[in-house]
């Protein structure tokens, strides 16, 4: 990757600036490196939020040929937008705010791609001694992440940017949320989790395991009974934070609602989702251990994690899954929700629809021995 783009790991830039430092913005420049074997095509997905409301959406595809002629090499996507095409003008912007907070996200998924690196930059106008002047006003903007060119004309890689170094960004949380699925979750009344979920204790749930088993995995199923104590309705919220071998991966944050009563979350992700660096492929290659221990921290504000309990649900393997749990004996097998023939392709939207049906019967059943 381009040694003048400011390295972030999570493929999400999220900052406020105000109508004066919006006008100096020229381009944001965004570089992947990702490597991927074999002749499948990738495609990066760019999402683009203003004050948490989607503008817009773009697709970049790599056909088969580019990959194929250099399977074996790491390659390089650099991507340029002016600020018009990624957040609109002034009046799209702001309206009638004199400031507004712009947030990007980069994805690969479905690609197979194993994204090694991304960065991005701000390119601006002479900024001289205004920089300083408008991230007065503007003091959720990282100064790292913006480059004053001298001339705009001059090519990037001729500038002379500054020595580039982590930024922190200001996360818009809710924004984040929404780019998950809302039928891959399910919120409903009750208490109790069902018999087939592995519980656990503390709010983490914790695993080891071989690429070849990874690779098995379609989803992370969480149920949660989230307790809500007090009078009158809590709003509940959530942090879910992954790691890999004790590094953190992609946080995603959000809220579930407002209630007054106890509540059941079951919530479907994909491994990707939670270990992939821009929700591509996790590089086992980047650990130098045959085996990978995956975690999961969930907490809550406003309410309680009275139970917690987990599935994976994988490809149904018959002896060749058995033959790869023998090598992870690690692995507790109860945890592992093999698809019946029935289930095979069916999408995450079923399967968590199928699970809060099971919980609404069980709520049934409940309710009548209570009764008798």
């Amino acid at each position: 990757m381009p040694w003048w783009l400011l390295p972030n790991k999570e493929g999400y830039l999220s900052f406020t600036a105000s109508k004066d430092l919006y006008k100096k913005i020229v381009t944001l420049v965004v570089g992947v490196v990702f490597h991927k074997e074999g002749p499948d095509f990738s495609e990066f997905d760019l999402q683009v939020f203003v004050n948490g409301k989607y503008t817009m959406a773009s697709r970049t595809n790599f056909s088969n040929i580019d990959i194929y002629r250099g399977s074996c090499l790491d390659h390089v996507w650099l991507g340029r937008w002016e600020p018009c095409e990624l957040w609109g003008g002034l009046e799209d912007a702001f309206g009638a705010n004199d400031r507004s907070q712009f947030h990007l996200k980069i994805t690969a998924r479905r690609t197979g791609a194993i994204v090694k690196k991304c960065g991005f930059r701000l390119i601006c106008k002479p900024l001289d001694d205004d920089l300083e002047i408008l991230l007065k006003d503007d003091q959720l903007l990282d100064p790292a992440l913006v480059y004053g060119n001298e001339d705009c004309q001059t090519s990037i890689e001729e500038a002379d940017l500054v020595k580039p170094g982590l930024a922190t960004m200001d996360v818009f949380t809710r924004c984040r949320y929404s780019l998950l699925r809302p039928y891959h979750q399910h919120v409903g009344p009750g208490g109790e989790i069902p018999e087939k979920f592995i519980l656990v204790e503390d709010g983490t749930i914790s695993f080891i395991a071989s690429q070849d088993l990874y690779y098995k995995f379609r989803g992370l199923v969480l149920c949660v009974v989230v307790g809500v104590e007090g009078g009158g309705e809590k709003e509940i919220s959530f942090d879910i934070v992954p790691q890999i071998h004790g590094q953190r991966r992609n946080g995603l944050s959000g809220t579930l609602g407002l209630f007054d009563s106890d509540q059941v979350w079951i919530q479907y992700l994909k491994p990707n989702v939670l270990w992939g660096v821009l929700e591509g492929e996790v590089d086992f290659g980047q650990f130098n251990d045959s085996y990978l221990q995956f975690s999961v921290k969930l907490s809550l504000s406003g309410g309680t994690v009275k139970r917690l309990g987990y599935v994976l649900r994988c490809t149904r393997g018959g002896d060749d899954l058995k033959a790869i749990l023998a090598d992870n004996p690690l692995m507790d097998p109860a945890a592992l929700w093999q698809d019946r023939d029935e289930f095979t392709d069916s999408p995450a939207s079923y399967f968590v629809s199928k699970l809060s049906r099971d919980i609404e019967r069980g709520r049934k059943r409940e309710r009548k021995r209570e009764k008798q």
